[in-house]
């Protein structure tokens, strides 16, 4: 399966997961089918980060499309809610910063120095995490800090299969918070994504498609609040 099929999946999972949200918030099964959505595209979110040829514009497109999204949604529900494409920008600057880690390790290695420099990198993130997770607590972040995390568990490695395997780990932390902390037993459904991801082949699929899934994103929303004005 590759990452065109994911997102393909993830597009209709989530179109399904807020038409019940907004439209028929009655029926649990929609809110259940839904839940495969997010997970799948933190997992494309990483991987697209990982391929992309230029990581910045990646980040820009993801955070302005985001903060554009926030605007509209502060002045239509006057409420403080970081949406998941800011979610998904918090982790693109962990992601970014691992990079810069990776980096020096590799640098310092193959100078034979000592590895201050990766170890300070190491000290920011860690710090970062951290100040992310006191934010989290203050502030309300779609899907929490373990959304957040879920890309970056992904990003950590290089070789596919423990990619996979940390995502599994990572949703499944996710989940149990989810129903622990939160008390949303329903997210415990997005395990069910797993065998998804266990297909996944390494490989893009289709090009040309980048912009649809931006362009979804917003317009989807646009669509369903009016159609629920209308009724």
């Amino acid at each position: 399966m590759t990452s065109f099929a994911l997102k393909i999946i993830a597009a209709v999972t989530m179109l399904i997961d807020h038409t019940g949200y907004i439209l028929f918030p009655s029926l649990s099964i929609l809110r259940i089918i839904g839940r495969l959505s997010f997970p799948i595209y933190a997992f494309c979110i990483a991987e697209g980060f990982r391929y992309t040829k230029d990581k910045k514009k990646y980040f820009l497109r993801v955070f302005l499309l985001g903060l554009l999204c926030q605007i509209v949604f502060f002045i239509v529900q006057k409420d403080i809610y970081l949406g998941i494409l800011i979610v998904y920008s918090f982790s693109m600057i962990l992601m970014f910063l691992i990079d810069i880690m990776k980096d020096q390790i590799k640098k310092n290695s193959e100078k034979g120095k000592k590895q201050y420099s990766a170890i300070a990198v190491l000290l920011l993130i860690l710090s970062l995490t951290l100040g992310l997770f006191f934010f989290c607590r203050a502030v309300s972040v779609d899907y929490g800090f373990f959304g957040i995390m879920l890309p970056v568990f992904v990003y950590v490695f290089d070789d596919l299969r423990l990619r996979k395997i940390s995502f599994s780990v990572g949703l499944l932390l996710l989940c149990v918070y989810e129903w622990v902390f939160a008390r949303y037993p329903l997210q415990m459904w997005a395990i069910m994504t797993i065998p998804l991801i266990i297909m996944y082949n390494g490989q893009r699929g289709p090009r040309g498609w980048k912009y649809f899934f931006y362009v979804f994103y917003p317009v989807h929303f646009a669509v369903l609040y009016l159609i629920d004005l209308i009724i």
